[in-house]
């Protein structure tokens, strides 16, 4: 039997890694402060607030556990965060600005959780995967979410967002390469028709995923220039208007689902 008082205390110390993934430990740790650069806690069940961490963190992989409140003010000043995966839990509350600002932030995972609120506005210039799916985000989607060079995962599937598409510059496709930093392994989870599908280190699929939510009006023109994109899925919403030609162009589609709308 391990003594919770001497293993709290043990993770507590650890400066670099912590990889507890895939286990069945179901402790109460909000009230821990984790200090590593790597914090992997995932496919647990951990309950109620989230820790507090280091502002030095670097990965934070609380997916698949048991979360719940919003995300701990403490959560601050992370000028080296890289990858944030709170997928599957039961957070909710509003997204703090500063999270999404992080200059170094590629991943942001929110998934499957209870967020609402509005999309944050500022986001980091370096994102490469943008999840907020199955959330109660709502309000229109920020254009400059469409002017993140490096960002090839878009999903707001299944929320509430409402509004018409920006008729803006869409520079999703300007930069078709980029790099990882050699420190950086992991997985992420991706969806495509409803179908989970899993891409390890440096994923290419460029994927728009704006499904099951209250959009409407015509589709901007400027959407049907990223020929980088093979995913686009617009369905269940209240789009209206003519698929404008220009869709042909689109060489590198695999799967477009605009099913459920009012073309």
């Amino acid at each position: 039997m391990v003594d919770r008082n001497k293993f709290s205390s043990l993770i507590e110390r650890m400066l670099d890694k912590l990889f507890l993934s895939n286990n069945f430990i179901a402790e109460d740790i909000s009230n821990l402060t984790l200090n590593c650069l790597e914090l992997r806690l995932d496919h647990h069940n951990y309950t109620r607030g989230l820790p507090g961490i280091s502002p030095r963190v670097i990965t934070v992989d609380f997916s698949y556990n048991f979360f719940s409140g919003s995300i701990p003010h403490g959560w601050k000043n992370m000028n080296e965060l890289t990858v944030m995966n709170l997928w599957s839990n039961r957070l909710s509350g509003e997204v703090p600005v500063h999270l999404s600002t992080s200059k170094q932030l590629q991943t942001m995972n929110l998934g499957e959780n209870e967020f609402f609120g509005k999309i944050p506005v500022g986001m980091s210039q370096n994102l490469i995967v943008i999840i907020l799916r199955a959330n109660k985000f709502e309000g229109i989607i920020p254009p400059k979410l469409f002017n993140l060079s490096y960002l090839f995962h878009l999903d707001l599937a299944h929320n509430k967002l409402s509004g018409s598409l920006p008729h803006c510059v869409y520079n999703l496709t300007h930069v078709v390469t980029y790099h990882v930093n050699p420190w950086y392994s992991s997985t992420i989870d991706l969806f495509t028709e409803g179908q989970d599908y899993v891409y390890d280190v440096n994923p290419k699929r460029r994927t728009i995923d704006l499904s099951a939510n209250n959009l409407s009006g015509e589709l901007p023109l400027e959407l049907f220039r990223l020929v980088q994109v093979q995913t686009l899925n617009l369905s269940h919403n209240n789009f209206v208007g003519t698929i404008p030609n220009t869709i042909g162009g689109m060489m590198n589609m695999e799967s477009l689902d605009l099913s459920n709308n009012k073309f």
